[in-house]
């Protein structure tokens, strides 16, 4: 006889499971978006509903986990070059956010629901937080990339960070604390903690990536660790722990690259299991029952929902108007930002602790949480997409690429095939060929097999979402048989490789590799094998010759190479002549923003390299030419040779741009 609630924990993860499963499929189906969903049937199974499910330590640690995640994914997918050059805007955000729901929300309590001082504060403190509930919402809708995402995203951390210093003061100030000592302690916690967050564990990230490469396993449990360690940190500290989550992930998004499968993987999990659940966990406690028992507080209820709504509004237009954004977008940080979760239920937990609050005012907040999540994301659905769809109108019209990467040497085949993954367009197909030569003997098909399980091999060590074909050529000569493969499948991209051992003339006049270019004249990526490593890069110098911009190929160029500088998140500096400059460096500003650091400008028959003042980690991005092309000299020729001589341990690209 099953008895409720459930005891059972494989019946309890059971029935979280299948709410996990299908809240968004049926509740979509009414354009309730999936975690509006995932809030109202937690608010049915509930202790408060048909009572499934108690209020558990478990689901406790696993929406605790949940929330975590959620902070952690949101620093960790932000483009920190952006938050950097719009930081003035998103602390504009932050400060209104924080503002007018405090101001409101103090107003409200003390005024016309005949609240105390501190009580009222308390209330504007809740009010003035909010939670990025539709974050998994605008990252489905591929707007998390977005200035406007980035900025609202700033702004949160910054309103939630006030919040919580409020919260403290509040708590100070009950307790008698409220004093010069109680100030300096504050400030000293938040030294520590910006200490461990942004110079311990920055060094022990980059450590461990060093020595952990490609051990998808180890490197999510060691993220995961990582996690804990700030949120716990910042607990300690008297913070609270999903600021040390988002920071966390703010300071990790630059080890862990976007769409990498370590990325993934970490995405992957959050999204289908913890954060889910955190969202469940916030319908348990809503009790709607007691406002049936209890008319009279609804009111006070309805006039907390609207103060909520419209504090939040009014900082939306407000930024709106002042940064001249459009109406979709002022929509869409009210959207975003008008959802209270996490920060307003800590808050008014502390006040109930302290006696401030009592047990209606509790109950009025977790409705408010579940009013407010369910319109946040209803209206990230709708501004998100209109945004999206904006985002996609600017972008023009691409020809079909495809990427096609010689395979010869198995342990190369992954370097190279995972270099192709970073400068593949993400938003085309996700398919790179691999391309395998074999000169026509008795024994070829046995060779055949061979090579496919080798390069099944390669693959599978990725754990990568793209696609890999391998396309089997028998012909004479290698070139000719690459050549022959490329010309078929009407490919747009080749990525090979150059032995780190070789010497500067055998990199730039190789048989194979001067070969292939003279019988194709589409982009060519010669990457140094095996010893590259663009994940342990910090800056890329990238250098161009006089007259690269009248080449054919000039502004795939320039979009590769910003894709490649956002995808390893490194800053470029440009090494080019003076008349170059003025040509090449608006275009990269304008397609790097706040990635471009600057230019060097050089004379390349004068062979000086020492202004190059490359660090040992940077990426060596070298344009070059085939001998009849525009930008083709003898002095850059020997410029790139005595420049790779001089670093034989350097990460290394060559780049051959589309030629006539």
């Amino acid at each position: 006889m099953i008895s409720l609630p459930l005891q059972d924990p494989v019946l309890i993860i059971t029935v979280i499971i299948l709410v996990v499963l299908l809240s968004p499929l049926i509740l979509e189906r009414f354009r309730i978006p999936g975690i509006a969903g995932l809030l109202i049937f937690g608010m049915l199974i509930g202790p408060n509903g048909i009572n499934l499910i108690p209020e558990s330590l478990e689901l406790t640690l696993f929406s605790t986990m949940g929330l975590l995640y959620l902070m952690f994914l949101a620093g960790l997918e932000i483009d920190l070059i952006d938050f950097l050059e719009n930081k003035g805007k998103s602390f504009v955000l932050g400060l209104l956010s924080f503002a007018f729901p405090m101001i409101l929300g103090y107003a409200t309590g003390y005024f016309l629901l005949n609240l105390d001082f501190l009580p009222s504060m308390l209330l504007g403190a809740m009010l003035s937080s909010h939670t990025l509930i539709s974050y998994p919402i605008a990252s489905q809708q591929g707007i998390i990339a977005t200035t406007i995402v980035t900025i609202i995203i700033g702004g949160t951390i910054i309103a939630d960070v006030l919040a919580l210093i409020s919260l403290q003061f509040i708590s100070d100030y009950a307790n008698g604390l409220f004093n010069v000592a109680g100030f300096l302690k504050m400030l000293m916690n938040f030294t520590i903690f910006g200490i461990v967050i942004f110079l311990v564990i920055p060094r022990l990230a980059k450590l461990f990536f060093k020595f952990f490469d490609g051990e998808l396993i180890i490197q999510y449990l060691f993220i995961l660790a990582l996690l804990f360690v700030s949120a716990t940190t910042a607990e300690l500290l008297h913070i609270e722990p999903i600021i040390g989550a988002f920071f966390c992930g703010l300071v990790l998004n630059r080890y862990i690259i976007h769409d990498s499968p370590l990325y993934k993987r970490i995405e992957f999990i959050g999204n289908s299991l913890f954060i889910p659940v955190f969202l469940i966990s916030v319908g348990l406690l809503v009790n709607l029952a007691f406002y049936f028992k209890n008319p009279t507080d609804l009111l006070p209820l309805f006039l907390l929902i609207l103060v909520a709504v419209v504090s939040k509004w009014i900082p939306a237009i407000s930024i709106q108007k002042i940064y001249k954004l459009k109406a979709m977008e002022g929509s869409l940080i009210f959207g975003m930002t008008s959802a209270r979760a996490a920060s307003a239920i800590a808050i008014i937990l502390v006040g109930h602790k302290l006696g401030l609050i009592d047990e209606i005012m509790i109950n009025h907040t977790v409705v408010l949480i579940l009013v407010t999540s369910v319109f946040s994301s209803s209206a990230t659905q709708v501004f998100g997409k209109k945004v999206a769809d904006n985002h996609l109108e600017k972008e023009p019209d691409k020809e079909k690429e495809l990427i096609v990467v010689p395979v010869s040497n198995p342990s190369n085949i992954p370097a190279l095939l995972r270099f192709a993954s970073f400068i593949k367009d993400p938003k085309q197909n996700k398919t790179i060929y691999g391309i395998s030569v074999l000169a026509n003997v008795p024994t070829v098909q046995q060779k055949i097999e061979r090579k496919k399980k080798v390069f099944k091999k390669c693959v599978d060590s990725l754990h990568s979402d793209h696609n890999y074909k391998l396309i089997t050529r028998i012909d004479s000569t290698v070139t000719n048989g690459i050549a022959r493969a490329f010309h078929e499948l009407s490919a747009s991209i080749m990525v090979m490789g150059w032995h780190e051992k070789n010497t500067p003339f055998d990199v730039l006049f190789g048989n194979t590799i001067t070969h292939v270019l003279s019988k194709t004249n589409k982009m060519l990526w010669v990457v140094k094998t095996p010893g590259t490593k663009f994940n342990d890069s910090s800056n890329i110098h990238l250098i161009i010759p006089e007259n690269a911009q009248f080449e054919l190929g000039y502004n795939l160029l320039i979009q590769k190479i910003s894709l490649l500088s956002k995808t390893l998140k490194d800053k470029i500096t440009l090494h080019t002549t003076v008349t170059a400059a003025e040509f090449i460096e608006p275009e990269l500003k304008k397609e790097l923003k706040g990635y471009f650091q600057g230019t060097v400008i050089h004379e390349f028959h004068k062979n000086e390299i020492e202004s190059l003042k490359v660090e040992k980690s940077d990426l060596l991005l070298i344009v070059s030419s085939r001998k009849k092309g525009m930008s083709y000299t003898r002095s850059y020729v020997r410029f790139t040779m005595k420049l790779i001589d001089a670093y034989p341990g350097q990460n290394t690209v060559f780049i051959y741009p589309e030629q006539t």
